[in-house]
């Protein structure tokens, strides 16, 4: 359980900017066979959420209620291809919905902007700066969604240090869900 007190400050539009509170659950699973947390060479990691705001956990009501759902995985496989070199795959997805009708209140039954999924940054769109690839420009009232697809062959460097080239691709949907629409628009075979 999370109980969370938001100023929201500097977004592009005005109406944005408020102070908001966050009252959520969030129950979670994980599964770790990889041979080494810290360097794993084989082995798989997954890991799924689901985060539950809404009044009756205390997010606020007045003036308007703040509520959501969300739900996010990631199952990541480590292939050991030789004794030094390893193929990492990784697939990573979320949707969330906004669990509150709208008001005459601007900004209501959306998404807060702070618990919109973003991507860019090492963790997920390696190439784009932190969280470049977002919706901040719209109110989310309905779903957002995203896929993030992650391919890395790790080289050994020198002592522990490993290089490795990678290949990331990422989608972000509003009201429009799909794991695959990405992958299979955006990737030729042939």
């Amino acid at each position: 359980y999370s109980l969370e007190r938001v100023h929201q400050f500097n977004a592009q539009d005005d109406v944005d900017n408020k102070d908001l509170r966050i009252g959520a659950i969030t129950p979670s699973l994980r599964l770790d066979t990889r041979d080494d947390p810290l360097s794993p060479t084989r082995g798989w990691y997954a890991s799924t959420s689901f985060e539950l705001a809404a009044p009756w956990l205390f997010s606020q009501s007045d003036p308007f209620p703040v509520g959501y759902f969300r739900t996010q995985g990631r199952v990541d496989r480590l292939i050991p291809i030789t004794r030094s070199i390893t193929l990492y795959l990784s697939y990573r997805g979320g949707f969330e919905r906004s669990s509150e009708a709208a008001t005459s209140e601007p900004g209501s039954g959306a998404i807060p902007l702070i618990k919109q999924f973003a991507l860019g940054g090492a963790g997920s769109l390696r190439g784009f700066a932190e969280q470049e690839l977002n919706v901040l420009d719209k109110a989310i009232r309905g779903t957002l969604s995203y896929s993030n697809y992650r391919m890395q062959v790790d080289f050994p460097f020198a002592g522990a240090l490993r290089f490795g080239p990678f290949i990331d691709g990422a989608n972000l949907l509003v009201d429009n869900h799909s794991v695959g629409q990405f992958f299979f628009e955006s990737v030729r075979f042939g």
